[in-house]
């Protein structure tokens, strides 16, 4: 049995694919500033593609945010281990 990659490890393979995760899961962004995707009616969600805080998001209505795989826990609404 292949042995399973750390978390460590598949956060760092998707936060440089964040733009296309977040797009995946969270549809079109309602607007762009920067490097940071907003996503909902009032934006609360917010996704950073690039720089060096590429791959955190904030959901500031749940008041919650984190990395890639807590962005797939957050937006599928699943615990740490269904979205690892």
């Amino acid at each position: 049995m292949a042995d399973r990659p750390d978390i460590a490890a598949v956060n760092a393979r998707l936060d440089v694919q964040m733009e296309a995760l977040a797009r995946h899961l969270a549809g079109e962004p309602t607007s762009k500033s920067g490097s940071t995707l907003r996503f909902r009616s009032k934006g609360s969600l917010a996704v950073v593609t690039a720089g060096p805080r590429r791959g955190s998001w904030h959901d500031h209505e749940a008041g919650q945010g984190g990395d890639p795989i807590g962005l797939i826990g957050h937006l599928l609404h699943l615990d740490m281990r269904g979205a690892f």
